[in-house]
């Protein structure tokens, strides 16, 4: 890690320098905020920060695909109810399981 003085000599000679509260209103942020951030290293804090950014495009990205999915899944279940209503109706399922003998035998006059 370099100091403080190593780090200020890498600037560029004609580089603009700042005071901190300049340069904090200059970033649209409070000092105490641009001198935390100095302490943490702001290089990691933008990086985070760009992540914080596609983490919540993607999150938009995903609630998009479930209205549609959503969408797609009421259709289906609309086309189905509509299907269902041209099936005959004579017929019914049974509900519980029986113990029934049906006995068939053929007639004698066929």
């Amino acid at each position: 890690m370099s100091s403080p003085q190593e780090a200020a000599r890498a600037v560029a000679d004609d580089a603009a320098v700042f005071v901190i509260s300049v340069a904090a209103e200059l970033a649209g942020m409070h000092a105490q905020t641009l001198r935390q951030y100095d302490r943490l290293g702001i290089k990691r804090i933008i990086d985070l920060e760009s992540q914080v950014e596609a983490l919540q495009a993607r999150v938009h990205e995903l609630l998009e695909d479930l209205e549609v999915a959503e969408s797609r899944r009421i259709a289906a279940e609309t086309t189905v109810q509509a299907m269902s209503a041209t099936y005959r109706t004579d017929l019914v399922p049974q509900r519980r399981p029986s113990n029934a003998l049906v006995v068939w035998r053929p007639r004698a006059d066929r």
